[in-house]
């Protein structure tokens, strides 16, 4: 025989909580907080006593404060999120004992920790061109397609254009449904990651850019350390310039 004992019903144990309240009125002043919560019906209805009008604002802004801060938690831990992944891709960018090495490590990096499944960095203008760089070096029409990107200097995110998606993704463009550009710049050259994602609202206009602009200039930076960069052009003197008058 089984020595549990059964389970009071719906009604026996609604008739519990009235006896213990019965005996117990007090209960309520040492948990005031299930005032909140409670449904108590009023004998003036349907009008509305101003003390229950006070009590229903109270709840509903409770409830606010409540989701405001469920937001707060959210936004925190999504930031600690991010903080943790900038944290490894600078670890991949510190450890890169060459430019392949780093290329390499900066692609698995993205595909792992920001869930893109396409990514693309190349070199757009002031770069020599070695065996190192001359594969991922951008064609003129493709530095024309985004010179107005580069020149402003800062990430956008949403829906590439055809003609955007194909001079950066190639055959895949097809698949790539929304997409995130970050400029990079060093001294004496310019540079485009581009990532993308099937999925549509993986990056739209109205997600933040900080976290993109953070990661760009990391990048950028150990970048600049492995780039061969082209020499400053040295403009000659011509017929009667200053540098032949000696001024």
């Amino acid at each position: 025989m089984s020595d549990r004992q059964p389970l009071p019903t719906p009604n026996e144990a609604e008739q519990a909580i009235v006896g213990y309240l019965s005996a117990h009125p007090e209960f309520f002043n040492r948990h005031p907080e299930l005032v909140e919560i409670l449904l108590i019906p009023h004998p003036c209805q349907p009008a509305v006593s101003l003390l229950e009008h006070q009590v229903r604002v109270l709840r509903e802004k409770n409830a606010q404060l409540r989701h405001t801060l469920d937001e707060w938690v959210e936004v925190a831990r999504d930031n600690g999120d991010l903080i943790g992944r900038l944290q490894r891709l600078t670890l991949v960018l510190i450890e890169a004992r060459d430019l392949a090495e780093m290329l390499k490590g900066i692609e698995a990096v993205l595909r792992a920790e920001f869930k893109t499944e396409y990514t693309l960095l190349g070199f757009t203008a002031g770069v020599q061109q070695t065996d190192r760089t001359r594969e991922i070096m951008l064609s003129p029409a493709v530095r024309t397609l985004f010179e107005p990107l580069l020149s402003a200097g800062q990430p956008l995110c949403g829906r590439l254009t055809r003609q955007q998606a194909q001079a950066l993704f190639g055959e895949l463009a097809p698949q790539v449904a929304s997409a995130a550009l970050v400029p990079l710049r060093g001294e004496r050259w310019q540079g485009l990651l581009a990532l993308g994602s099937q999925a549509e609202d993986r990056f739209h206009p109205g997600m933040g850019t900080l976290f993109l602009s953070c990661m760009g200039e990391l990048i950028s930076h150990a970048l600049q350390t492995h780039l061969p960069a082209s020499p400053p052009v040295r403009r000659q003197a011509g017929a009667g310039s200053p540098a032949e008058k000696g001024e």
